[in-house]
């Protein structure tokens, strides 16, 4: 199999989901990231919110994973940076790599949700949430060089530190890859989709802030494009990191995340998804949003849409189980679908 045909398959493990599905508790969650492993996924995947979807807090959650697991890498997608006291960051995350054996991706983004949620978690933490672009890269800024400098000192807009010593260092050197999420669709329908704005002008583009990727990250990873817009989207990230920032672009790993639910029932399949989708985000979903975020159908179509990413640039995919029953459904797709991506 060449390699543009293999993939590395990630599960999310939903530490939102005991929030609207009664049978999957936070004992349950971390069991299905056990069973992960040993089914082969490549990585185990959380996310992050505080008010605007609220969950299992990431990193203590991945703590009780890594301590259960042995292979599998661990990662968020996704933790808000501008949410986060960048020292304590650093060094809470640097702790979990240790205990994770360096198996760590410290997936990032700004975050997504019902607007007044996300107004509301931006105020109690002490971020203006106009301006959370900024705070986002600077707190990555000074992550990255607490991460591999034995003393930092930082001046940004809206952060400042003076010889800080951080005491220790994750396992990885130089440090754990963060991939920065990137890159959204503005549905034709107003008030729909997992942001719960609508911008006129943009109605029907993905768009984002890609630049961000190609100055700081070492991963990207997106949502709700077709295999062509990742591939124009992958090669413009590309040539931004080579010609105006000086990096090797084979230094960012190209992702992405689908919710999934395989079943060759494609409407029943299609009507579960929806429930989940506007479950987790507390948005209405229109088809359109649906389609592009939802891998669905039999097994045999989800591959061949898998292959026409894999061919776009994909290396790395992130499956969000749009499913009730979440361990019957990760049990279906490494049967039916992992081992296509095998090498």
């Amino acid at each position: 199999m060449s390699a543009e045909q293999t993939l590395n398959i990630g599960l999310y493990v939903n530490n939102r989901a005991a929030v609207f599905l009664e049978d999957y508790p936070l004992s349950k969650m971390v069991d299905t990231a056990v069973m992960a492993e040993e089914l082969g996924y490549h990585s185990v995947w959380v996310g992050d919110s505080i008010l605007a979807k609220p969950r299992y807090r990431p990193i203590p959650t991945l703590a009780a994973i890594a301590g259960k697991t042995h292979t599998v890498k661990l990662g968020t997608a996704i933790l808000q940076p501008q949410l986060y006291n960048p020292l304590l960051l650093a060094l809470d995350w640097a702790t979990l790599d240790v205990l994770a054996g360096g198996r760590t991706i410290l997936g990032v983004g700004i975050g997504a949700g019902p607007p007044e949620g996300m107004r509301r978690e931006h105020e109690v933490c002490g971020v203006p949430k106009r301006r959370r672009g900024k705070i986002f890269e600077e707190v990555i800024e000074i992550v990255q060089k607490l991460w591999t400098q034995d003393v930092t000192s930082y001046t940004g807009t809206f952060h400042r530190l003076e010889e800080i010593s951080a005491g220790y260092k994750p396992l990885q050197k130089p440090h754990p890859p963060i991939w920065i999420a990137a890159g959204s669709y503005n549905p034709q329908v107003a008030g729909m989709g997992p942001l719960g704005v609508h911008f006129s002008a943009e109605a029907g583009r993905f768009r984002g802030p890609f630049a961000r990727v190609a100055r700081l990250g070492d991963g990207w990873f997106t949502v709700h494009c077709t295999p062509q817009e990742y591939a124009e989207t992958w090669q413009f990230i590309q040539k931004l990191a080579r010609e105006e920032y000086g990096r090797n672009p084979a230094d960012i790993h190209p992702a992405i995340d689908f919710w999934i639910n395989v079943n060759p029932d494609r409407d029943k399949g299609w009507a579960e998804a929806k429930w989940m989708l506007e479950r987790y985000h507390n948005l209405p979903m229109d088809d359109e949003t649906v389609q592009r975020w939802c891998l669905l159908g039999g097994p045999q179509e989800c591959i061949q849409i898998l292959r026409a990413y894999a061919a776009a640039g994909v290396r790395t995919v992130m499956f969000v189980l749009a499913a009730r029953d979440q361990q019957a459904q990760a049990k279906l797709i490494a049967e039916e679908i992992l081992p296509a991506f095998r090498e």
